[in-house]
């Protein structure tokens, strides 16, 4: 929240980008989706503003998990596909840390799905460009606004 303070302050709204983001994850991570929904959202405008690739896409892998917490696997699916295929295409690494949480969800993605409804989702996703990836994280944003 102080990092958040300080970059506004500054006017330093990259830095803002991403304390607002690291706010998001800490907010969903804690199960507290009303509050992580509009610092993701705001995070992800931010980040595609100013052309921040590798955070883009993690962000987009946050709201995959957001929609599995609000109960939407297909999107969620979807979104992590998504978001799988431009981390591939940049050659972008996750941490072992980050690993791990991603291989997680996927693995109750698959669960919530099972495998047929996980392929199904995970190839249907493959044909989204950037910009209905962004529709749909933001339409995401808008259903849960509105829960």
């Amino acid at each position: 929240q102080r990092s958040l303070s300080v970059c506004t302050t500054a006017g330093d709204r990259r830095g803002a980008a991403h304390a607002c983001w690291a706010l998001g994850r800490l907010d969903l991570r804690a199960g507290r989706l009303a509050a992580a929904q509009p610092r993701l959202r705001e995070a992800l405008f931010a980040f595609d503003g100013f052309e921040m690739r590798a955070p883009w896409v993690g962000c987009l892998e946050d709201h995959a998990a957001l929609a599995l917490a609000l109960g939407d696997a297909p999107l969620a699916c979807g979104l992590a596909a998504a978001a799988q295929r431009l981390r591939d295409s940049a050659h972008l690494a996750r941490s072992p840390q980050m690993h791990a949480r991603w291989s997680e969800m996927v693995g109750r993605l698959r669960s919530a799905l099972g495998a047929v409804g996980f392929d199904t989702a995970w190839a249907a996703a493959s044909e989204w460009d950037p910009n209905e990836m962004r529709k749909r994280a933001l339409g995401l944003n808008a259903a849960a606004g509105s829960a």
